[in-house]
């Protein structure tokens, strides 16, 4: 519980070339839910716990696939309070 394994994906607009551990990918279409939260990262566990209850509650099925978006504008100069962070739960 200590480490995870994670990726992070850049949309870019051309193909790349592999190199060490960055290699290219292609997504393949799915339905997502989401939902936006407003706030500083700090709010990111207890926006994912209401998030996937919510989801739950409203009898929606989901794998294991999810996702996190952040904003450009989410910069250090700015207050934390008006990041924009985007959940991303893959539906079954």
């Amino acid at each position: 519980t200590d480490t995870f394994d994670c990726e992070v994906a850049i949309p870019i607009g051309a193909s790349i070339e592999p190199q060490g551990r960055v290699r290219e990918i292609t997504l393949p279409a799915a339905a997502f839910v989401s939902v936006k939260l407003t706030g500083p990262y700090e709010e990111l566990p207890q926006a994912w716990a209401a998030f996937t209850a919510a989801v739950r509650n409203a009898g929606l099925v989901t794998d294991d696939v999810f996702l996190e978006r952040y904003s450009r504008d989410n910069t250090p100069d700015k207050d934390p309070g008006t990041y924009q962070t985007f959940l991303y739960k893959r539906l079954a």
